[in-house]
């Protein structure tokens, strides 16, 4: 993400973290779906043996085709510094609601798909492991519309196409809780749209936002990103014994209701920034035309 804000022009950034975060879909895809034939053929070890190949594969090759930076600045570390880009990063206005976005927005979408999961192999359902793996294939949902909303996020504002994928995520939400498998998987495919065009959008918010240190704005982004994924996810758990998949549904549409305040204070807080730097590119003008006019 850090590198993409640097890099990147920032008329194209929506598009190109929509391209970064499609490829996430693709592995997390393959990922489950590749495991759950294996685990149903050969076993659990075998499936994650494969894995964790595949995925030092991906990182040779990822580092073997990046692009050199050409905008990065390498600094020495500097305690002092380090602790005021922290403090500036937390008491942004906006940023803080980002992470907490990224937060909910990642610990929704792993309760959903986590145990939704129990529920499609028990009765009435009885689907197999490598049955149950095909329902990942709606990924390929997300691989496009996080792309797609990333330059719809460009044209039309961030804050509006945000707020359309958390409904998008909400009305996915409600038809998971039917009966019948058809509405269920048109239920998952829209909670899966709706997710990876939200995390598209917010996460290159955050780049957007961002002036100094962005690799650090990146970090806590993706730390509260994957602190949801492990702490909601595994509450979700616990609601999942409790009252099963109504329960675990509560906890995410509380979790989505809460993502959708989160980007209003972020979007509130971008507004406010954006007028303040319009004064003071004005100011700048007056005070050129008194030097100069």
């Amino acid at each position: 993400m850090a590198y993409l804000s640097e890099e990147v022009d920032p008329m194209s950034l929506g598009r190109s973290m929509g391209l970064y975060i499609a490829g996430n879909a693709l592995g997390g895809m393959c990922g489950r779906f590749l495991a759950s034939v294996l685990a149903d053929g050969f076993g659990w070890r075998a499936a994650i043996l494969t894995l964790g190949l595949l995925g030092l594969a991906g990182a040779w090759e990822f580092r073997r085709c990046l692009p050199p930076s050409r905008h990065f600045k390498p600094i020495q570390l500097n305690v002092v510094q380090l602790r005021q880009d922290v403090l500036s990063h937390l008491r942004d206005a906006g940023l803080p609601w980002l992470f907490l976005s990224g937060f909910l927005l990642m610990g929704c979408f792993v309760s959903l798909y986590n145990y939704l999961g129990y529920r499609l192999m028990a009765p009435p359902y009885d689907l197999r492991p490598s049955v149950l793996g095909l329902v990942f294939s709606l990924y390929v949902v997300g691989m496009w519309s996080s792309a797609w909303v990333g330059r719809l996020a460009d044209r039309f504002g961030r804050r509006n196409v945000l707020w359309v994928m958390v409904l998008l995520m909400g009305i996915g939400l409600a038809l998971t809780l039917a009966s019948h498998l058809l509405p269920m998987m048109l239920g998952i495919a829209l909670f899966t749209f709706g997710f990876f065009g939200g995390h598209s959008v917010a996460s290159s918010w955050v780049g957007r936002r961002t002036l100094r240190a962005k690799a650090l704005a990146s970090a806590f982004y993706l730390t509260a990103y994957y602190l949801g994924s492990s702490l909601l996810g595994s509450f979700s758990g616990l609601m999942w014994r409790f009252d099963g998949w109504v329960g675990v549904a509560g906890i995410i549409g509380t979790g989505a209701d809460d993502f959708d305040a989160g980007g209003a204070q972020a979007a509130c807080a971008d507004s406010a920034t954006a007028q303040i730097l319009i004064m003071d590119a004005k100011k700048a003008g007056y005070r050129s035309g008194l030097l100069f006019g």
